[in-house]
């Protein structure tokens, strides 16, 4: 035993040491990959380059890089995480945007030279009203431009001072000449975006001074960048802003004002740090820095081993009596509540764990606060006690052919006397079938415990995106996770152990007295 046990701890240290040196390898060929410091260097087929649906940018990307694999993402931040995550080598984006993320993001850098130039302007409707309030709005920013305003706001949301990011109130401007209804997407920062739960930014800024100007009241609707396209075109907007690039196809179905802002479309790529030759254990230090020290990444680790241990433990306290009732309840009930908790148990045995709980969170806590966590340990309570159910089901039914579970059900024997039978006849078993049973159960919380704090509908990639690496936390993450499995073993080996040897023993010196007594009593009719 002691020289399987040295095998395997000796195993660990082999894989340990195999992982380090391979995510050192993968590192430095990372490192050796093509230097992507400008545009043209993406024009490479072993570049992958993320763009967001909707914009022009795929289209763009593919004429001017024709060898680079381009890789279409449903919002920014999505693409913004697969390449802080090693998915990708660049984001298409534009450069105002890019500008705007290098404040809050130092991995990140702006690639020399754009993709294309670009200006970006206010959108209206072709038609009689819209071309009125264009060429009001090109009047105005024509004004800006010449008194130095503009350059003033550029300074104010590109610049690096945070303390002046605010937009002012727009709620009381008097509607003069009647409202405009104003499209705009969310979080095209610093364009149009909301801190403090207050619409601010660029274009927000150049809307209120025009609305102020010009006696407009201004009604903000935020929007998808599609929809805000397809409803000014369509008239349903008197206008759109939020980093609209001024494109000669997108002039065919709306008008676009004198631009507020010159640009172009460029790439955002991951900084190459240098590494100053310090070789491999530097390495080491330098992957575990990113993965759980760097923004105190490691809370995300431990908020998803303390959800795992506190829905292990409710599983485990709340689900085991859980498991005696239906237990009880299918024997011992009206016939009608006999076959509701055989149901019961028969679809909680059949329904996968993550599917209750996502049925669980967005019936019924989706608003709650911790509702996932909630959700979740309502669902192993459920699993665990169908596991004990089942785990005295098996069992009852095995001894004695199921004589012995017949004698309860027909209440020849008592609750008392026959699960004191069960435990001493089949202690080791029972006991054996209940660890696993635990052991499964920190399985299964381990992956719902960081879903359940953090989305519940980002099942996939949560500790990836969240630490941006990918090899060290997971492998960390299921050391601890081994341990943890092996101490809950290890107590519920002793603790429910102990308590079956007491079980056993009082049965054995029950059966040792009935035996004396029954052999008195057989002498003393020999002797009368």
């Amino acid at each position: 035993m002691k020289s399987d046990g040295s095998k395997k701890y000796l195993y660990i240290i082999i894989f340990l040491i195999v992982l380090c040196v391979g995510t050192s390898i993968v590192r430095k060929i990372y490192e050796m990959g093509p230097k992507l410091d400008t545009v043209s260097a993406f024009n490479n087929k072993r570049v992958t380059v993320a763009v967001v649906e909707g914009y022009i940018f795929e289209e763009r990307t593919k004429a001017i890089l024709p060898k680079a694999k381009i890789e279409v993402f449903e919002t920014r931040e999505d693409a913004y995480q697969a390449l802080l995550g090693g998915r990708v080598d660049g984001v298409v984006d534009d450069e105002a945007l890019i500008r705007a993320r290098l404040r809050s993001q130092d991995k990140l850098v702006l690639v020399d030279g754009y993709l294309e130039p670009s200006d970006y302007s206010f959108i209206f409707p072709i038609d009689e009203k819209g071309k009125k309030i264009c060429d009001e709005y090109s009047e105005y920013i024509d004004k800006l431009e010449a008194s130095g305003e503009l350059a003033a706001l550029d300074e104010k949301w590109f610049g690096d001072d945070t303390d002046n990011k605010v937009s002012e109130s727009y709620l009381e401007l008097p509607d003069t000449n009647g409202s405009l209804t104003i499209a705009y997407e969310d979080k095209t920062i610093p364009f149009t975006y909301k801190s403090r739960n207050q619409l601010v930014g660029y274009d927000v800024d150049i809307a209120i001074g025009f609305c102020k100007e010009y006696g407009y009241k201004p009604n903000f609707v935020e929007t998808t960048f599609t929809d805000m396209l397809t409803g000014v075109s369509k008239g349903d907007y008197d206008a759109g802003c939020g980093s609209i690039t001024v494109s000669e196809e997108r002039s065919k179905s709306m008008l676009f004002g004198s631009p507020d802002y010159k640009g172009g479309i460029s790439i955002c790529t991951l900084k190459k740090v240098d590494k100053g030759g310090k070789g491999f254990l530097y390495g080491i230090k330098d992957n575990f820095h990113d993965a759980f020290v760097e923004g105190n990444r490691f809370k995300i680790f431990f908020g998803g081993i303390l959800a795992t241990i506190l829905l292990v433990l409710g599983g485990i306290l709340v689900g085991t009596p859980s498991g005696f009732i239906m237990f009880i309840l299918s024997r011992k009930a009206t016939f009608l509540m006999r076959g509701l908790t055989k149901l019961f148990a028969w679809i909680i045995h059949g329904v996968p764990a993550i599917m209750m709980i996502m049925s669980l969170y967005y019936s019924y806590y989706m608003n709650l606060f911790y509702g996932g966590f909630i959700a979740a340990s309502i669902c192993f309570v459920f699993v665990f006690g169908e596991e004990v159910y089942r785990i005295l089901n098996h069992w009852s039914l095995k001894i004695d052919d199921g004589q012995f579970e017949r004698k309860y059900r027909v209440e020849a024997i008592t609750a008392g006397e026959f699960f004191r039978g069960l435990f001493s006849k089949n202690s080791d078993e029972l006991l054996y079938e209940y660890r696993e049973a635990v052991v499964r159960l920190i399985k299964m919380t381990s992956v719902v415990g960081y879903v359940s704090v953090q989305d519940m509908t980002k099942v996939v990639d949560t500790i990836r995106l969240e630490s941006y690496e990918l090899a060290l936390p997971l492998f960390l993450t299921t050391i601890v996770y081994f341990v943890i499995i092996a101490i809950f073993s290890k107590l519920v080996s002793v603790l429910i152990g102990r308590r079956l040897a007491k079980i056993s023993l009082s049965e054995e010196l029950e059966m040792e007295y009935d035996e004396l007594v029954d052999g008195l009593e057989t002498e003393t009719d020999e002797d009368e």
